[in-house]
């Protein structure tokens, strides 16, 4: 984490750095969800041999994110020895304030509590004409605060419950999609959740459809299914709104 701070004070002092902004509302169905963050970050380029694709960087960033009953912030810095391959590591800290969430007993499990979070991963984009592939894989140590020993939790980015104490949740998302113009593409998004110590898991799959719109507006929205740890499968709504006001480096 010391690490984490000292760059995130250095890299502004470089006139190269390229910073960058987005904020982002999520909505889902079931399991219900809702949040509005927003990022902020820097770019320091490491090489660059075009505009498109040829170049590297490294991007540290602040998250702060809101569902008012969830608060949660995070720290991250992001290596890209090439545009369109990300790899990142960061901590977070989560504030839960309710005991109400689907598919969860409150009172058996820990719903309404304090979660530290360790999380590194791995995300890779490729293209080709109309087609789009991106893939990510990413694990989360989670840690339970202190007022609740020995006790297992609900896990709100995966609906799945943890062995007592803390456990790691393991997430792979994927998006397969086919542009028809530069402003709409329509495919797929899984999303593929394991905790490891419980080895209890669950999965989203969307039929997405991506618009982009002026001033740097995108809405990511479709129907699909959740998959619970119990193996029932259940209709969904996402909708993902993002505006990026300033782009910076990342494609993505």
């Amino acid at each position: 984490m010391k690490i984490l701070l000292l760059i995130l004070i250095l890299l502004p002092l470089s006139l190269k750095a390229e910073w960058d902004f987005k904020a982002t509302q999520l909505y889902r169905s079931f399991p219900t969800g809702f949040y509005i963050n927003a990022t902020g970050g820097y770019s320091l380029p490491v090489w660059k041999a075009d505009d498109k694709v040829l170049y590297g960087y490294i991007r540290p960033s602040v998250t702060g994110q809101t569902s008012f009953v969830v608060n949660a912030a995070k720290a991250q810095v992001d290596i890209n020895p090439i545009s369109f391959l990300n790899l990142y590591a960061g901590k977070s800290y989560t504030d839960r304030n309710f005991n109400d969430l689907d598919t969860f007993d409150c009172v058996a499990l820990v719903c309404d509590t304090k979660l530290k979070r360790d999380f590194y991963g791995a995300r890779l984009a490729l293209g080709a004409g109309p087609i789009l592939v991106m893939g990510e894989a990413k694990w989360y140590r989670s840690e339970l605060d202190e007022h609740h020993p020995g006790r297992q939790y609900a896990d709100e980015l995966s609906s799945l419950v943890s062995s007592a104490g803390s456990d790691t949740l393991f997430q792979r998302n994927l998006i397969v999609g086919f542009k028809f113009s530069p402003n709409y593409m329509v495919g797929y998004l899984g999303q593929f959740n394991e905790m490891r110590n419980t080895q209890q898991t669950s999965k989203m799959q969307i039929l997405l459809n991506q618009f982009h719109f002026s001033n740097g507006w995108s809405l990511i929205a479709g129907p699909g299914m959740f998959t619970t740890r119990d193996d029932s499968n259940i209709f969904t709504v996402l909708s993902l709104l993002t505006w990026k006001p300033v782009k910076g480096l990342p494609l993505f």
